[in-house]
């Protein structure tokens, strides 16, 4: 969190500590939500597809969708969810030669 905080992807605020009384910088509640509601994790996706991350990793980059915040400087592996969801995942079915694999293919403009 640090370095999304460095970075300028997430906002703080400086309080007074109610303890000590001393300011302390903080990330309100609010912008967890909203950084939570424009990102999502690389780690994130593969744990809620049921995939190792390198699978869902190779399968967005073949996809062409590429991660939104830098992962040399933040430390993760993080993708806007407007670009996940514009693509549409489909896992092979057994028995086909990429048993067990998964795509991101693009979704056809409408």
């Amino acid at each position: 969190m640090a370095s999304l905080i460095k970075h300028g992807h997430l906002n703080t605020v400086a309080v007074v500590n109610p303890i000590n009384r001393c300011p302390t910088v903080v990330v309100m509640a609010a912008e967890v939500d909203r950084f939570d509601a424009e990102f999502v994790s690389l780690f994130a996706i593969a744990r809620q597809r049921g995939l190792h991350h390198m699978v869902v990793k190779k399968a967005l980059d073949a996809a062409g969708i590429e991660a939104a915040l830098d992962p040399t400087v933040i430390g993760a592996t993080s993708y806007r969810r407007s670009d996940i969801s514009k693509a549409r995942m489909s896992t092979a079915q057994k028995g086909t030669p990429d048993d067990g694999l998964c795509s991101f293919q693009s979704r056809p403009e409408t």
